[in-house]
């Protein structure tokens, strides 16, 4: 369900670069460009309301953290990630 969630609510704007499941949580990471970094934000108040259900699918989304992407070929491109944690349990 989480993945089906990240994928489908990703804005096109944005690429995602990596996830990962630790325990009850769920780590995802991307890039942006500059000029389309208010998208991030869209996509943080999606993840928020993303529902499994009639239950909400994460317990807390952590506010999106940005920064300089590193490399040749960042110019002008943003890092992003967030940390999600899962509502429900057996996930």
């Amino acid at each position: 369900e989480c993945l089906r969630v990240i994928s489908e609510r990703l804005p096109a704007e944005l690429t995602l670069a990596a996830f990962n499941f630790t325990g009850k949580s769920l780590t995802i990471h991307g890039t942006v460009s500059a000029t389309d970094s208010d998208k991030v934000a869209e996509y943080h108040r999606a993840l928020v309301d993303a529902q499994a259900g009639q239950a909400s699918l994460f317990r807390s989304v952590s506010a999106p953290e940005t920064g300089s992407s590193p490399g040749r070929n960042a110019a002008g491109n943003f890092r992003w990630n967030f940390e999600c944690e899962l509502e429900r349990t057996g996930l």
